[in-house]
Order: structure tokens, then sequence, then C-alpha cells
């Protein structure tokens, strides 16, 4: 009769080849040496059965997410009507060169004076949720615009 330790090896062992496999085919080493463990042969079989992963067919997913992020940031960018409602309750304040201060108005206005070169970057300015005037370039509503 087999002792139980070399069954515990056999198992171990059947478990260490699987995840070196399955490591060389661009699987999870982990799952694959559990499967080798329990389940020995039939995890060898599966293993050799299944075609390798193809990384960059991951890499391509990844890609994908990232440039979907960008053409919604784009499209928000490009499209004034898209902001969230929260952003345009605001009213916002700004001071000239003179320092005089201009508003109450809208983010939508605030953006229109942007575009006729009214505001500039150092151009400072106040919402009510603001503790202080800040530069528009350093406000979180004025990134998307930018």
């Amino acid at each position: 009769m087999s002792s139980p330790y070399v069954w515990l090896f056999l198992q171990i062992s059947f478990g260490v080849i699987c995840a070196f496999i399955a490591q060389k085919r661009a699987r999870n080493p982990l799952v694959w040496f559990l499967g080798g463990l329990f389940f020995s042969f039939l995890a060898l079989i599966a293993l050799f059965i299944l075609p390798p992963v193809d990384s960059n067919k991951e890499n391509n997913i990844e890609v994908v997410e990232n440039l979907k992020e960008i053409q919604e940031l784009e499209s928000i960018e490009d499209n004034d009507e898209e902001m969230p409602s929260e952003r345009s309750n605001k009213l916002w304040y700004y001071l000239d060169e003179n320092n005089k201060q201009s508003g109450p108005m809208t983010l939508q206005a605030l953006i229109n004076e942007w575009k006729d070169e009214k505001l500039k970057e150092n151009t400072l300015v106040w919402n009510e949720e603001m503790s202080d005037w800040k530069p528009l370039k350093e406000t979180s509503d004025f990134k998307f615009f930018r």
C-alpha cells in the first residue's frame, strides 16, 4: 500500500506542473495549481486542450476602453449642453483686469466669456461653493472646457 505522503507529493507535483504550464500559456497559475492539486490528470489534460490566452487581446481591450474615456471627455468639451445640471446651477462671478466684479452668471455664460476671450486662465472667479477667489484654470468646472 502506498503512503498518504506519496499521494500528497504526487498531487502537489501535478499542481506545480499545471501552474507552470498555465503560466506559459498566459493563464492564471494559481487557479491551475489548485486544479492540478485536486484533479491531477484531468486538469493537465484540460490545460493542453484549451488554447493559449491571447494576451494582446486583453491589452487591446484596455486600449479600447481608454479610447472610449477620451472620446467621452472630448464630447463633453465639444457639446456644452451635456454639462451636468449641478454645474449649470451655480452662479459665477469674475474679476476683470481692473478688478471690477462681473456677475452673477451661469457657467455657460462664463464659458461664453472665455470663448469671446474676455477671460484668461488667470482671471479670478468665484461661486457660492468656493471659499475664496481662484484663477479660472484651477476650478474643476473649467477643466472640461480648456
